[in-house]
């Protein structure tokens, strides 16, 4: 017999969260149909993960899933996701409506199933110390794990920009570029509330916060020619400087006096040059180029040494040297030869200038994040998670998936500070304090109202 729920209209109700429900009446008499089912997001939701799978892999019925806000009448595509065989993640608003089509790629004679999984993504409440990677891609959300489990997702924050370009300050500020319009947007991580939007800011853009941590450095190149200006931590831009003489430039940060800004020309095999920044003028180069190498990530530390990551186009070796602010090499941390080649990164640490993390890839979809001591180079927390791009598991189809939620891969990567909550809360009697549920804290009902008298 053939299903029922061959449309949006007659799709199957997922009543509740998490779900495992089998489908076994995909094919009749040799014709394998397409299958809907539908939800409405449970109020604690904010990202959804869901898979359809087969029992296949690689060949035979493999239904692909697509998302879709309804209504019925009018679906919507959420985020142009689709995925043969495998799971996918993508943010939702609670109390609306979801379908979700597990489209057939194929007839043949069966029998054939799908076995769909749902279930919402972890609440929790975010920590100093978290890993944070904001997506690449706008519309998905920011994802925020723990620093030393692997593959446990902490939670997801809705609504933020998405770029390549981000850094965080120790006051909980974060500096992120939106690609949508090349603007950058300054944030606050009690709730992730948006303080500052720069307006369009036409090109590439670097950000990076300077060695004293308060304030960002935004870098920027279009049409042949680099400039750089600043942001506060409350917002407030300065004009921008034209870098004469360089037209790319890639990692960047300045010195704990905000005198020199130490940048990275772009490409293979790239310098390491210094900008008199009070002077507005280039002076001699900090280190020559490595052939084959780029550098994509500069950090100077609060005692003016200056660490500078080199990722090898052709080979895929990731090291970090470590300069004098002489341009003497004091350390080499190798991180050896990473098997996915989407660009390293690294981040300040909660505990810098003591440590530093680095993150790099393997070409099987995994992120791996490592906590490295600045004196002699020891390794001091490794942490994989699996990745999903474009909200599509980043990795090949499996029974068994390493888990149902992750980071994109190609994107900003942050250590979260997150400064104490303030101690008088404007919100609503027995709500939780912010709108994206990220701090569990009910306000209480107070005995007497309290006012500033004059």
């Amino acid at each position: 017999m053939a299903p029922t729920n061959t449309s949006f209209a007659t799709a199957v109700t997922i009543a509740a969260f998490p779900c495992d429900i089998t489908q076994t009446d995909i094919n009749d008499g040799g014709v394998n149909f397409t299958v809907f089912y539908r939800f409405v997001a449970p109020l604690s939701a904010r990202v959804i993960g869901a898979w359809g799978f087969s029992g296949n892999i690689g060949s035979g019925y493999r239904p692909t899933i697509f998302p879709y806000t309804g209504p019925a009448g009018a679906p919507v595509a959420v985020l142009g996701i689709a995925a043969q065989n495998k799971p996918i993640q993508f943010p939702v608003n609670p109390g609306i409506e979801y379908f979700l089509e597990f489209r057939k790629n194929l007839d043949n004679a069966g029998p054939n199933q799908v076995r769909v999984r749902c279930e919402v993504a972890p609440l929790g409440n975010p920590a100093p110390g978290d890993i944070l990677v904001n997506d690449d891609t706008p519309g998905f959300p920011m994802w925020i794990g723990t620093p030393t489990t692997n593959n446990e997702t902490r939670n997801f924050v809705k609504d933020m920009a998405a770029a390549e370009a981000g850094d965080i300050v120790p006051t909980g500020r974060l500096l992120l570029e939106e690609a949508s319009d090349n603007s950058v947007r300054l944030y606050e991580t009690v709730n992730f509330t948006q303080l500052f939007n720069s307006g369009t800011l036409t090109g590439t853009l670097r950000i990076k916060s300077n060695a004293d941590r308060n304030l960002f450095y935004v870098g920027r190149y279009t049409g042949g020619q680099a400039f750089y200006r600043t942001i506060t931590p409350a917002g407030v831009m300065s004009g921008e400087v034209t870098l004469t003489g360089e037209d790319q430039i890639d990692g960047l940060c300045a010195n704990p006096s905000n005198l020199i800004l130490y940048m990275a020309e772009f490409g293979s095999a790239g310098a390491i040059r210094r900008w008199d920044i009070p002077g507005v003028t280039f002076l001699s180069n900090l280190a020559a180029g490595i052939a084959n190498y780029q550098i994509p990530d500069i950090q100077v530390l609060a005692d003016g040494t200056i660490l500078a990551l080199y990722h090898n186009l052709v080979s895929q070796d990731v090291n970090i040297k470590r300069y004098s602010a002489a341009g003497a090499v004091l350390n080499t941390y190798s991180l050896g030869v990473q098997t996915g080649t989407t660009k390293p990164r690294m981040a300040w640490a909660f505990d810098s200038p003591t440590s530093f993390w680095a993150w790099t890839h393997t070409n099987t979809g995994t992120s791996i994040f490592t906590n490295i001591r600045v004196s002699d180079g020891t390794v001091l927390t490794t942490r994989n998670q699996q990745e999903y791009e474009s909200g599509v598991y980043n990795n090949p189809e499996t029974a068994t998936p390493v888990t149902r939620f992750g980071n994109s891969f190609s994107c900003p990567f942050m250590i979260l500070h997150i400064p104490a909550p303030p101690a008088i809360f404007v919100n609503v009697v027995g709500k939780k304090t912010d709108t994206n549920g990220l701090i569990d804290v009910k306000i209480p009902d107070p005995t007497f109202k309290t006012a500033l008298l004059p």
